[in-house]
């Protein structure tokens, strides 16, 4: 079979490389670099941590997942430093964790953890499967297994349904039929999806900031770290995680105010920086308060939520936090184009939110 994928992040490049790697024909566009939009950065978080069993259990099988990419690209992808998450909602994702059979500890102080802080907020859920993504290899091993099948700086402009198996993308190099599509573009999504009568795509786009500082001492391995306490401000809280040798990601919520899309990115940014060095300065004290990089992508503001859409041979997946369930969703991606009958199910992704 002919499929097509839109949209060249980590989701996309992970279902091509399903896709190609049974046999079938794939292109995969992107209207820029793959992995420059929502997978943009050298590392993300990987945890098991989620508030519903379902959502663990997810976790677990994308695990594995990383586990089989790590034997295929011969490179450790995860780095299993832990994840720690802190504050009223470690009680609710520690008994869902609990339920799902992921390994998990609670405890009450934060000694011996590692933590870049001297005196956190408990109580601490410590996440024994969690640790640091290394993007960038992944990314790296993905392109390489795909080739030329990835089309960089390629625009879709449209994608038209002609037959039960007949689908038609047209894109700034031309036009392409295929037998199926898959429509992964992020940003590009909703307008892309209601072309093809696929409804309930959120349409709400929110810009979001991630600022690198350096780790005062910079043989320091801390834990992923998911600061849910709120103990600095009210209705602020962040995830924190290592980027490479001495070098510390902070992303923090911040009032939808300071977040608004008509800000413009610039706005937003420098909003959000001022918000981030504050509270480093304040409440991290094992980091140097000043910003050493940013990097600074869209989301949909959905938290842990993903919503999946077909119409015909055409499917839509979309959502915030994708990177850590990334190889899973590739392979469950790839089983429901190929089979007509199979959707993705709630029993595969809980909570997804379904349209026909």
């Amino acid at each position: 079979m002919r499929i097509g994928i839109v949209g060249a992040g980590i989701v996309g490049l992970a279902t091509a490389a399903a896709l190609a790697a049974a046999g079938h024909e794939v292109r995969c566009y992107d209207s820029g670099e793959p992995m420059a939009a929502r997978s943009l950065g050298e590392t993300r978080i990987f945890r098991t941590a989620h508030a519903e069993p379902g959502m663990v259990e997810l976790a677990l099988r994308a695990q594995r997942s990383w586990q089989r990419w790590e034997k295929q690209f011969g490179t450790r992808l995860v780095d299993p430093v832990t994840t720690v998450l802190n504050g009223a909602e470690a009680t609710v994702r520690a008994t869902a964790m609990q339920a799902a059979g992921a390994p998990f500890s609670l405890r009450d102080d934060a000694a011996g953890l590692g933590l870049p802080a001297s005196d956190p907020r408990g109580p601490f859920l410590v996440d024994a499967g969690g640790g640091v993504i290394n993007v960038t290899a992944a990314g790296c091993g993905l392109r390489e297994t795909l080739g030329s099948q990835v089309r960089a700086h390629d625009l879709v402009r449209g994608v038209d349904v002609l037959g039960a198996d007949h689908v038609r993308i047209a894109a700034d190099s031309g036009a392409w039929d295929c037998h199926a599509a898959l429509l992964l573009a992020g940003a590009g999504t909703p307008a892309l999806a209601a072309a093809v009568g696929i409804g309930g795509v959120p349409h709400g786009r929110w810009h979001s900031h991630r600022f690198t500082f350096a780790l005062r001492d910079a043989s320091a391995r801390p834990p992923c770290w998911l600061e849910r306490s709120e103990s600095w401000r009210a209705g602020v809280t962040s995830y924190q995680h290592l980027v490479g040798p001495g070098r510390w990601a902070v992303g923090a919520s911040v009032p939808d105010a300071d977040s608004a899309w008509e800000l413009g990115r610039d706005g937003t940014r420098n909003r959000a920086e001022d918000i981030v060095r504050a509270y480093v300065a304040e409440q991290v004290d094992g980091v140097v308060p000043d910003v050493l990089d940013t990097i600074s992508c869209d989301s949909m503001n959905l938290g842990d939520g993903l919503g999946f859409g077909r119409s015909g041979p055409v499917l839509a997946l979309w959502g915030d936090n994708l990177m850590k369930l990334a190889p899973l969703l590739g392979e469950l991606l790839a089983s429901a184009a190929l089979d007509r009958d199979r959707e993705v199910r709630d029993d595969d992704v809980p909570h997804l939110v379904a349209t026909e």
